[in-house]
């Protein structure tokens, strides 16, 4: 099972960084949000991912840290608006 693509629309943005409720960053792909987030936009515990906004990105570099997905350290291509 090879190069399986799934086509079920999607909670979560693959372009963008999303917070869980205990603080984890993670984008929007189906490995590094879990599934329940993936389908749902809810982490594992049900409660509502939160996109990166344009505010949380600026504050971060503010404070010299950089805002990227735990699973693959890609940063948002992408804010909230």
């Amino acid at each position: 099972m090879k190069n399986i693509q799934l086509i079920e629309p999607t909670a979560l943005d693959a372009t963008a960084l999303y917070f869980g409720d205990n603080g984890r960053a993670f984008c929007g792909h189906l490995n590094h949000s879990g599934a329940t987030a993936y389908y749902t936009g809810r982490d594992i515990s049900g409660q509502k991912v939160v996109k990166v906004s344009e505010e949380d990105h600026a504050e971060f570099t503010r404070e010299g840290l950089i805002l990227a997905c735990e699973s693959c350290a890609s940063a948002a291509r992408k804010s909230a608006k």
